[in-house]
């Protein structure tokens, strides 16, 4: 089976958890499928949420174009940090609006990633819309975008480089994984066994959005893991391997 792989980073990256929205803003500690999404989206010109009111006929949208038209497509994401983990910075700026803050300005502190690095892979599901997938892969293979993408902030730039159709083949039997996947409960970690790259083990773990619920159209989360650890029990439906990584589609 075909797929597309490319190098998403950048210079800084902001992916804003919800769940704090005062003074301190914190990140994701990777870019999630919605994220994502909305990149891929942007690239091939499609609505994001600004413009998800209403359509041409009068009805309500549910989901912004992007996702609705996307969110069955099947992604997988590398991560190229120390151990799974990006540094990170603090930046302090004002906000102004009077939005935050009706009474007085707003000092904001606002955690971001530096010089974040993933590999991402795609493939189409069978329910996505017919040619969708081809149109997405011509604009990635000539490098071509509609809207230019960032890394959850209109100031962090994202750089999409070395697009490339790879060769997915099915996994039968694997005690590794060299992408995010989702956590299970079958699977047994065992800290005994060699790590996939020779190196002290280590194990990543996260709450992240991996889609947008209906109606509020809140974040979906689930926990993700990454890990160079030896697992045992290890199923998933979409699980492949490509350019010599086992790779966990979501």
């Amino acid at each position: 089976m075909k797929g597309i792989a490319f190098e998403l980073k950048g210079d800084f990256a902001f992916f804003k958890k919800p769940d704090v929205n005062q003074e301190n803003y914190f990140t994701y500690s990777h870019i999630h499928k919605v994220a994502l999404l909305g990149i891929l989206g942007a690239i091939i010109g499609l609505d994001g949420y600004s413009q998800a009111k209403r359509n041409n006929s009068g009805e309500e949208r549910i989901f912004p174009e992007f996702y609705q038209k996307l969110k069955d497509l099947r992604i997988s994401i590398v991560p190229h940090g120390d151990r799974g983990y990006f540094s990170r910075k603090i930046q302090t700026f004002t906000n102004t609006t009077g939005f935050a803050n009706k009474r007085s300005n707003l000092i904001v502190k606002e955690q971001c990633l530096e010089n974040p690095h993933w590999t991402i892979y795609l493939f189409a599901s069978d329910e996505m819309e017919e040619g969708l997938f081809n149109t997405l892969s011509d604009y990635l293979i000539n490098k071509k975008a509609e809207f230019i993408p960032y890394l959850g902030k209109n100031e962090h730039y994202a750089s999409i480089s070395n697009p490339r159709w790879v060769n997915l083949s099915d996994v039968e039997e694997t005690s590794y994984i060299q992408s995010l996947f989702p956590l299970r409960e079958a699977i047994e970690f065992d800290n005994e066994e060699d790590t996939f790259d020779e190196d002290d083990d280590f194990f990543f773990r996260e709450n992240m959005p991996t889609s947008l619920q209906k109606e509020t159209i809140l974040y979906g989360l689930e926990p993700l893991i990454y890990t160079n650890m030896y697992m045992e029990n290890i199923e998933f439906e979409h699980m492949y391997e490509a350019e010599d990584k086992v790779l966990v589609f979501i």
